[in-house]
């Protein structure tokens, strides 16, 4: 796939990936595809977590997939505020 440069799309790119922005790095098509394919896999990963998470609630009671959402939240804050 043949990819128009552009520096600021680049840089969002890499900092979605990496948490930073790239500093001394060029972008090159080739290194344009690896981070698409990486955010790609990442954002997939992170989908079947959260269906997984999901799931075990759905298994534990939860009538919905909003109640089992709900529990999550409310699990997450608790493990915040305890620490």
């Amino acid at each position: 796939m043949t990819y128009q440069i552009d520096d600021q799309f680049f840089s969002d790119l890499y900092k979605d990936c990496y948490g930073t922005r790239p500093r001394g790095i060029v972008p090159t098509e080739e290194y344009i595809e690896y981070l698409r394919d990486y955010l790609e896999r990442e954002l997939k990963e992170e989908r079947i977590r959260k269906d997984s998470e999901i799931k075990f609630y759905m298994n534990c009671g939860a009538s919905d997939v909003d109640t089992a959402k709900r529990w999550i939240k409310q699990a997450y804050k608790r493990r915040i505020t305890k620490w």
